[in-house]
């Protein structure tokens, strides 16, 4: 592990497409979670509704910082998805061409003659 500037130790391993995507999912719940208690919070209790309207502005601005955040979360996780799809499809394609240069280099002129006749 390697220390960076700020003194926070970064990991140097490399997680899994599949626990990067879990990762993403958690934190969007989470952060889903916070937006909607703060929004029903406002309307069910009154002091806290006073609360809010004092402190709408930076309440505004945290909801669009949490929803914009949630939409970055959202394509990186779809991007990985399409990563891993894209990786299945490289390995199966691969292994079709490995089978067909298989059966081609079976195939030979006296091969092809005799199925002819």
């Amino acid at each position: 592990m390697g220390n960076s500037a700020f003194g926070i130790k970064k990991k140097t391993s490399s997680a899994s497409p599949q626990e990067a995507i879990s990762k993403l999912r958690e934190m969007e719940e989470m952060l889903n979670k916070t937006g909607h208690i703060a929004k029903t919070n406002g309307l069910k209790n009154k002091k806290v509704s006073l609360q809010a309207l004092k402190h709408k502005k930076g309440d505004e601005n945290q909801l669009q910082i949490i929803n914009g955040t949630l939409e970055t979360m959202e394509v990186q996780r779809q991007a990985l998805e399409n990563v891993q799809t894209n990786v299945e499809v490289l390995k199966i394609m691969s292994f079709a061409a490995k089978v067909l240069k298989h059966a081609h280099e079976q195939l030979d002129v006296k091969n092809v003659d005799e199925l002819m006749d």
